[in-house]
């Protein structure tokens, strides 16, 4: 059995990944072989660990460069708590657009880890923009954070906008800042 460094697809100085040794079974492999064997599964594992980061990223907080969410001025704490207000009175996302930001996420709907809703990331119901800065794939499947769970939150923010217990500018940067936070301040963990 010989040792494979995890670290050998970064340079040590970037600190991205930890010394740790991967055990392989090398049964009677030549030692240029072997040697093939550790450098090789060592780059996989860093691919494996990099590819995961990544793609759970994705699932709990919108890329900030592509998402750094976007609000819409028009809409006051006045028109958000009318009492005829409905989101579907200020959505407007078209199937380009939202097939434009999950391209620019690298994903298709049809694939893990979807199915996935277009969410706004600062919520409509929050003053959100239906702009692009503002849309993110957010998956309804992953677990313990998802669109329904962030929903939960989203709708208690409104109603403590409303009832004057926290100012709209508040609520939409502790979306922006943390949402899980925000949740877990409100409901603990879910």
């Amino acid at each position: 059995m010989m040792g494979v460094s995890t670290c050998m697809a970064w340079p040590r100085s970037t600190n991205r990944c930890r010394d740790v040794v991967a055990p392989v079974m090398v049964k009677g492999a030549s030692l240029r072989r072997a040697a093939f064997y550790q450098r090789h599964n060592g780059l996989l594992v860093c691919a494996i660990v990099f590819l995961t980061t990544v793609v759970a990223w994705a699932e709990d907080f919108p890329d900030p460069t592509k998402t750094p969410g976007k609000v819409d001025p028009r809409l006051t704490k006045e028109i958000l708590c009318a009492k005829d207000f409905t989101t579907t009175s200020v959505r407007d996302v078209s199937e380009e657009l939202k097939d434009k930001v999950f391209a620019s996420y690298g994903m298709q709907p049809s694939n893990d880890p979807c199915p996935c809703e277009i969410d706004h990331f600062v919520p409509l119901e929050l003053g959100g923009s239906n702009d692009e800065e503002n849309l993110w794939p957010q998956s309804y499947l992953t677990k313990p954070w998802n669109a329904l769970v962030k929903d939960k939150l989203e709708d208690r923010l409104h109603s403590e906008v409303c009832k004057g217990e926290t100012g709209l500018k508040n609520a939409q940067e502790e979306i922006r800042a943390d949402w899980k936070k925000a949740y877990q301040k409100r409901f603990g963990n879910p």
